[in-house]
């Protein structure tokens, strides 16, 4: 009986750790869509080149990927949301 204790104990600490794991990881996905989006901002802001064609072009592709890792950090915020809330 105390060998099945143990075992479940050690389980248990096992989930603990993992569901710990996984949370920091999501932060972490969080946290890099943001920076990326607004290291994408930044670029299309400071854009030097002369040519307005091209400057847009680079403006454009720029902001195209803000957008989408804007869009990544709130699909997953979105989906994650029961998850945190089952968590907690």
């Amino acid at each position: 009986m105390r060998t099945e204790w143990a075992k479940s104990s050690a389980r248990a600490l096992r989930y603990k750790e993992e569901v710990a794991i996984v949370c920091q990881e999501m932060y972490r996905v969080m946290a890099t869509f943001t920076h990326r989006a607004s290291t994408w901002l930044k670029k299309a802001e400071s854009i030097s080149e002369t040519d307005p064609f091209i400057r847009e072009g680079v403006e454009a592709f720029a902001r195209d990927q803000a957008g989408m890792y804007t869009s990544l950090r709130e699909k997953f915020s979105d989906q994650w949301a029961d998850a945190v809330k089952h968590i907690k």
